[in-house]
């Protein structure tokens, strides 16, 4: 399939990036908290996820030179 970006995410609004755990809905999902909205995001599996969400933090950390709210 083909992937084609919809948008993107300006990291310096985000506020913080949270697991979402939630029943089958929430399963591999995250959130990603900023100060113009609230976005919901799903990876294939536990270790897509997992990877998303430590980059992430890891560029936001880097962004702000602070550890970012888990």
């Amino acid at each position: 399939s083909e992937h084609v970006a919809r948008g993107f995410i300006d990291l310096r609004t985000v506020t913080s990036i949270k697991e979402f755990e939630s029943g089958k809905e929430g399963s591999y999902s995250f959130v990603i908290y900023s100060e113009e909205r609230t976005l919901l995001l799903r990876a294939v599996n536990k270790r897509d996820l997992d990877r998303w969400v430590n980059q992430l933090r890891l560029q936001l950390d880097y962004i702000r030179g602070s550890p970012v709210e888990k």
